[in-house]
Protein backbone atom coordinates (compact mmCIF):
# COMPACT_ATOMS: atom_id res chain seq x y z
CA UNK A 1 0.00 0.00 0.00
CA UNK A 2 1.30 2.91 -1.16
CA UNK A 3 1.89 6.71 1.03
CA UNK A 4 -1.06 8.01 -0.77
CA UNK A 5 -2.99 5.73 -0.16
CA UNK A 6 -2.63 5.21 3.64
CA UNK A 7 -2.79 9.01 3.55
CA UNK A 8 -6.46 8.64 1.88
CA UNK A 9 -7.09 5.66 5.04
CA UNK A 10 -6.55 8.03 7.66
CA UNK A 11 -8.46 10.58 6.54
CA UNK A 12 -11.40 8.56 5.62
CA UNK A 13 -11.33 7.27 9.15
CA UNK A 14 -10.66 10.50 10.85
CA UNK A 15 -14.10 11.46 8.57
CA UNK A 16 -16.06 8.59 9.60
CA UNK A 17 -15.38 9.26 13.05
CA UNK A 18 -16.36 12.63 12.53
CA UNK A 19 -20.05 11.90 10.98
CA UNK A 20 -20.56 9.75 13.72
CA UNK A 21 -20.43 12.31 16.32
CA UNK A 22 -22.52 14.14 14.28
CA UNK A 23 -25.13 11.30 13.86
CA UNK A 24 -25.00 10.75 18.18
CA UNK A 25 -25.40 14.33 18.54
CA UNK A 26 -28.06 14.88 16.55
CA UNK A 27 -30.21 11.81 18.01
CA UNK A 28 -29.29 12.94 21.08
CA UNK A 29 -31.07 15.95 20.66
CA UNK A 30 -33.81 14.55 18.74
CA UNK A 31 -34.80 12.91 21.42
CA UNK A 32 -35.24 16.12 23.62
CA UNK A 33 -39.03 17.23 24.04
CA UNK A 34 -38.13 20.98 22.90
CA UNK A 35 -36.22 19.71 19.84
CA UNK A 36 -37.61 21.58 16.42
CA UNK A 37 -38.86 19.73 13.44
CA UNK A 38 -36.31 21.25 11.66
CA UNK A 39 -33.24 20.01 13.62
CA UNK A 40 -35.51 16.71 13.36
CA UNK A 41 -35.31 16.67 9.62
CA UNK A 42 -31.68 17.57 9.20
CA UNK A 43 -30.72 14.59 11.95
CA UNK A 44 -32.32 12.31 9.77
CA UNK A 45 -30.61 13.94 6.67
CA UNK A 46 -27.62 13.44 8.76
CA UNK A 47 -28.23 9.32 9.32
CA UNK A 48 -29.41 9.06 5.77
CA UNK A 49 -25.94 10.07 4.63
CA UNK A 50 -24.08 8.12 7.75
CA UNK A 51 -25.60 4.91 6.67
CA UNK A 52 -24.95 5.27 2.92
CA UNK A 53 -20.99 6.12 3.50
CA UNK A 54 -21.13 3.51 6.18
CA UNK A 55 -22.50 0.46 3.52
CA UNK A 56 -20.14 2.19 0.97
CA UNK A 57 -17.03 1.75 3.31
CA UNK A 58 -17.76 -1.41 4.23
CA UNK A 59 -18.82 -3.02 0.69
CA UNK A 60 -15.40 -1.91 -0.41
CA UNK A 61 -13.76 -3.57 2.44
CA UNK A 62 -15.05 -6.90 1.56
CA UNK A 63 -15.02 -6.64 -2.34
CA UNK A 64 -12.25 -4.09 -2.99
CA UNK A 65 -14.79 -2.58 -5.36
CA UNK A 66 -16.91 0.41 -5.20
CA UNK A 67 -20.27 -0.44 -4.96
CA UNK A 68 -22.33 0.80 -8.12
CA UNK A 69 -25.57 1.22 -8.80
CA UNK A 70 -29.10 1.20 -6.97
CA UNK A 71 -28.60 0.27 -3.33
CA UNK A 72 -28.27 1.73 0.32
CA UNK A 73 -26.31 4.29 -1.09
CA UNK A 74 -28.41 5.72 -3.54
CA UNK A 75 -31.32 5.88 -1.27
CA UNK A 76 -29.45 7.02 0.92
CA UNK A 77 -27.85 9.90 -0.70
CA UNK A 78 -31.34 10.66 -2.34
CA UNK A 79 -33.22 10.65 1.33
CA UNK A 80 -30.08 12.90 2.76
CA UNK A 81 -30.97 15.00 0.25
CA UNK A 82 -34.57 15.18 0.45
CA UNK A 83 -34.81 15.90 3.71
CA UNK A 84 -32.34 18.76 3.18
CA UNK A 85 -34.81 20.18 1.19
CA UNK A 86 -37.93 19.78 3.08
CA UNK A 87 -36.04 21.41 5.77
CA UNK A 88 -35.98 24.69 4.24
CA UNK A 89 -38.73 24.26 1.49
CA UNK A 90 -42.45 25.67 2.91
CA UNK A 91 -43.09 27.15 6.26
CA UNK A 92 -39.04 27.67 7.10
CA UNK A 93 -38.94 29.52 3.57
CA UNK A 94 -42.25 31.81 3.85
CA UNK A 95 -40.77 32.82 7.32
CA UNK A 96 -38.22 34.63 5.90
CA UNK A 97 -38.60 35.34 2.57
CA UNK A 98 -42.16 37.00 2.36
CA UNK A 99 -41.84 36.94 -1.51
CA UNK A 100 -41.56 41.26 -1.80
CA UNK A 101 -39.80 42.65 -4.57
CA UNK A 102 -36.94 43.86 -2.08
CA UNK A 103 -36.13 40.33 -1.76
CA UNK A 104 -36.19 39.79 -5.71
CA UNK A 105 -32.53 39.99 -6.30
CA UNK A 106 -31.38 37.25 -3.47
CA UNK A 107 -33.64 34.63 -4.82
CA UNK A 108 -32.04 35.32 -8.48
CA UNK A 109 -28.89 35.08 -7.49
CA UNK A 110 -30.05 31.89 -5.23
CA UNK A 111 -29.94 30.11 -8.69
CA UNK A 112 -26.20 30.35 -8.93
CA UNK A 113 -26.54 26.97 -6.73
CA UNK A 114 -28.62 24.46 -8.30
CA UNK A 115 -27.28 25.65 -11.84
CA UNK A 116 -23.56 24.63 -10.23
CA UNK A 117 -24.78 21.75 -8.68
CA UNK A 118 -27.01 20.29 -11.59
CA UNK A 119 -23.69 21.41 -14.24
CA UNK A 120 -21.57 18.79 -11.61
CA UNK A 121 -24.53 16.25 -12.14
CA UNK A 122 -24.26 16.09 -15.99
CA UNK A 123 -20.22 16.44 -16.14
CA UNK A 124 -20.50 13.00 -13.29
CA UNK A 125 -23.24 11.28 -15.69
CA UNK A 126 -21.33 11.29 -18.78
CA UNK A 127 -18.00 11.49 -17.76
CA UNK A 128 -16.11 8.23 -16.81
CA UNK A 129 -16.23 8.85 -13.03
CA UNK A 130 -15.81 5.82 -10.98
CA UNK A 131 -14.97 3.71 -13.97
CA UNK A 132 -18.80 3.00 -14.15
CA UNK A 133 -20.95 2.30 -17.60
CA UNK A 134 -23.16 5.42 -18.88
CA UNK A 135 -26.40 3.34 -17.14
CA UNK A 136 -24.51 3.82 -13.42
CA UNK A 137 -23.98 7.21 -13.59
CA UNK A 138 -27.12 8.12 -14.89
CA UNK A 139 -28.53 6.43 -11.50
CA UNK A 140 -25.72 7.79 -9.14
CA UNK A 141 -27.10 11.22 -10.97
CA UNK A 142 -30.09 10.39 -9.96
CA UNK A 143 -29.72 9.95 -6.20
CA UNK A 144 -28.19 13.66 -6.09
CA UNK A 145 -31.22 15.60 -7.87
CA UNK A 146 -32.69 16.35 -4.56
CA UNK A 147 -29.52 18.23 -4.04
CA UNK A 148 -30.14 20.63 -6.70
CA UNK A 149 -33.55 21.72 -5.17
CA UNK A 150 -32.19 22.14 -2.05
CA UNK A 151 -29.40 24.18 -2.72
CA UNK A 152 -31.01 26.56 -3.76
CA UNK A 153 -33.37 27.62 -0.63
CA UNK A 154 -29.27 26.81 1.03
CA UNK A 155 -28.30 29.40 -0.83
CA UNK A 156 -31.31 32.16 -0.71
CA UNK A 157 -31.60 31.37 3.47
CA UNK A 158 -27.71 32.46 3.81
CA UNK A 159 -27.89 35.21 2.14
CA UNK A 160 -31.09 36.63 2.43
CA UNK A 161 -31.62 39.81 5.33
CA UNK A 162 -32.23 38.25 8.58
CA UNK A 163 -35.11 40.62 8.82
CA UNK A 164 -33.93 41.18 12.62
CA UNK A 165 -34.77 37.59 13.72
CA UNK A 166 -32.03 36.36 15.56
CA UNK A 167 -31.91 32.80 15.20
CA UNK A 168 -31.95 33.24 11.40
CA UNK A 169 -28.10 34.09 12.20
CA UNK A 170 -27.79 30.48 13.06
CA UNK A 171 -30.05 28.95 10.87
CA UNK A 172 -28.21 30.75 8.18
CA UNK A 173 -24.56 29.18 8.94
CA UNK A 174 -26.34 25.61 8.61
CA UNK A 175 -27.61 26.36 5.24
CA UNK A 176 -24.16 27.58 4.35
CA UNK A 177 -23.04 24.48 5.79
CA UNK A 178 -25.85 22.37 4.06
CA UNK A 179 -24.41 24.24 0.91
CA UNK A 180 -21.49 23.04 1.28
CA UNK A 181 -22.09 18.82 1.81
CA UNK A 182 -23.98 19.48 -1.50
CA UNK A 183 -21.32 20.86 -3.55
CA UNK A 184 -18.52 18.94 -2.40
CA UNK A 185 -20.30 15.49 -2.33
CA UNK A 186 -20.81 15.72 -5.80
CA UNK A 187 -17.62 16.74 -6.12
CA UNK A 188 -16.11 14.13 -4.25
CA UNK A 189 -17.94 11.66 -6.64
CA UNK A 190 -16.51 13.10 -9.35
CA UNK A 191 -12.87 12.77 -8.24
CA UNK A 192 -13.63 9.32 -6.86
CA UNK A 193 -12.11 8.12 -10.34
CA UNK A 194 -8.79 9.69 -9.59
CA UNK A 195 -6.07 7.47 -9.11
CA UNK A 196 -5.15 9.64 -6.28
CA UNK A 197 -7.34 8.95 -3.46
CA UNK A 198 -6.43 11.61 -1.30
CA UNK A 199 -8.22 14.49 -2.83
CA UNK A 200 -12.01 12.83 -2.08
CA UNK A 201 -11.07 11.44 1.22
CA UNK A 202 -10.30 15.25 2.06
CA UNK A 203 -13.79 16.72 0.52
CA UNK A 204 -15.14 13.19 2.77
CA UNK A 205 -13.74 15.27 5.93
CA UNK A 206 -15.72 18.16 4.67
CA UNK A 207 -18.91 16.82 4.28
CA UNK A 208 -18.44 15.55 7.65
CA UNK A 209 -17.46 17.97 9.58
CA UNK A 210 -19.47 20.17 7.98
CA UNK A 211 -22.77 17.85 9.26
CA UNK A 212 -21.63 18.09 12.20
CA UNK A 213 -21.51 21.66 12.28
CA UNK A 214 -24.60 22.22 10.33
CA UNK A 215 -26.06 20.60 13.54
CA UNK A 216 -24.29 22.58 16.23
CA UNK A 217 -25.44 26.03 14.28
CA UNK A 218 -29.33 24.41 13.89
CA UNK A 219 -29.27 23.83 17.99
CA UNK A 220 -27.88 27.23 18.86
CA UNK A 221 -30.74 28.55 16.49
CA UNK A 222 -33.03 26.71 18.71
CA UNK A 223 -31.56 28.12 21.79
CA UNK A 224 -31.97 31.48 20.62
CA UNK A 225 -35.54 30.98 19.41
CA UNK A 226 -36.50 29.91 23.03
CA UNK A 227 -35.09 33.24 24.97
Amino acid sequence: MDRSTLIANGIIMLSDLVLLAAVIYGVRVFLMRKAPLYFRILTLATVCYASASVFRMLYYLCYQVIFQGMGITFFGYFGCYLFLFSANFGQYDSLIDEKSTRFRKYRIISVLAPAAVLVLILIHTFSNAENAAPSVNFVTGIGYIPAVFASYYNLKHFIIPDMGFLFVRWIRRANLCALIIEVADVLRVLLSALADKWPGALLSLIISAAFLMMLLFAEGGRKTWLR
